[in-house]
């Protein structure tokens, strides 16, 4: 995203270049996020050229059948949803569709986690590294 676009509209609503420039740290900040997701994975020799950005697919419809249209565009029969989606998605929607839904069975992994006497679970990936190292983090991944 361009911000510099913007700045006309922003003028003219009266938005200060703060807002602007916000914005923009906003937008690397994602960027370095994505960036950083890949090192780590290459690290970790896991394969990212399985990794799909949803900015980079087609994009049509929301919700539902926004979706449903990435995962055809991806040319897969199966969304896999996270905890917690069975309150919004639209099943009917799906089977419809011919996509099937695998609803995401997540158990967290326990390791050892520095001067915790209670391991604290849904930490990035970055508490795993620092408290076990590549080697160990990895077998976890990747043993499921």
């Amino acid at each position: 995203m361009n911000i510099l676009i913007w700045s006309p509209f922003l003028q003219k609503v009266g938005t200060t270049s703060n807002v602007c420039n916000l914005i923009h740290g906003i937008i690397k900040y994602s960027k370095h996020n994505i960036n950083s997701i890949k090192v780590i994975l290459n690290h970790l020799e896991i394969d990212i050229k399985k990794l799909k950005l949803s900015s980079e697919l087609k994009q049509e419809g929301s919700s539902n059948e926004l979706l449903i249209n990435l995962t055809k565009n991806l040319s897969c029969d199966t969304y896999m949803c996270g905890g917690g989606a069975e309150g919004y998605q639209n099943i009917a929607l799906f089977e419809k569709n011919n996509v099937k839904l695998l609803h995401q069975k997540f158990e967290h992994p326990v390791y050892n986690q520095y001067k915790q006497h209670d391991f604290v679970k849904g930490l990035s990936i970055i508490d795993c590294l620092m408290n076990i190292g590549w080697e160990e983090t990895s077998y976890k991944i990747k043993s499921g």
